[in-house]
C-alpha cells in the first residue's frame, strides 16, 4: 500500500502538519516498511515484521524523545513521526501477532520478498481487497485535498486581480 501511505503523508502535510516538512512525513510514513523490507529482503524474515510491531514504535519514539533535546528535534516533529508510524500500522490493517510481537509470540515465517510479485498481487490479482480499497480511499482524498488547495489558491488570485 506503497501509494496509499504516500497519500497519508499528503493528507497530513495539507490539513494537521502543514509546517513539518514533506519528506519527513512521507519519509514516517513508511517507515516500518523502512526497517521490515530490507530485512525481509536480506534475512528472510517477514516484510510485516519488528517494524511493524508497537515494541519497535515505542523503543524509537523513546530514544527520538531523549536524544531530541541534544538534537535540539522539535517535539512537533517527533508527534508528527509517530502520528505518520501509526497510521502506517493501522493501514497495513496489521494481525495482532505482529503488532504485540513478541508479546503474543514469535513471528510467522514468511516466504522471500518479491517486489514485483508483491506489485501483481496487491494491483492486479487483489489478493488483500480490502488493502486495495483503503488505498483508493487514501489516495482519493489526497487528490481532493490538492484539488481544494488548487482552487483555493486560484480563487485567491483571482480576488487579487479584481480588488488592487
Amino acid at each position: 500500500m506503497i501509494l496509499g501511505h504516500f497519500a497519508l503523508a499528503s493528507i497530513a502535510k495539507q490539513t494537521f502538519f502543514p509546517r513539518e516538512s514533506s519528506l519527513f512525513l512521507a519519509a514516517a510514513s513508511v517507515f516500518p516498511d523502512l526497517l521490515d523490507k530490507p530485512a525481509s529482503i536480506l534475512l528472510g524474515v517477514p516484510g510485516r515484521g519488528v517494524g511493524h510491531s508497537l515494541l519497535i514504535l515505542l523503543a524509537v519514539t523513546l530514544l527520538m524523545w531523549i536524544l531530541s533535546s541534544k538534537l535540539k528535534i522539535n517535539p512537533k516533529l517527533l508527534f508528527a513521526g509517530i502520528v505518520m508510524w501509526v497510521s502506517h500500522l493501522a493501514t497495513d490493517l496489521v494481525n495482532l501477532g505482529v503488532l504485540l510481537w513478541p508479546f503474543l509470540g514469535p513471528l510467522e515465517p514468511a516466504p522471500p520478498f518479491d517486489f514485483w510479485n508483491k506489485i501483481y498481487q496487491f494491483y492486479i490479482v487483489h489478493s488483500s481487497p480490502e488493502d486495495l480499497w483503503l488505498e483508493v480511499f487514501c489516495v482519493t482524498a489526497a487528490l481532493g485535498l490538492w484539488i481544494r488547495a488548487l482552487i483555493s489558491h486560484q480563487a485567491l488570485e483571482t480576488q487579487k486581480e479584481i480588488i488592487p
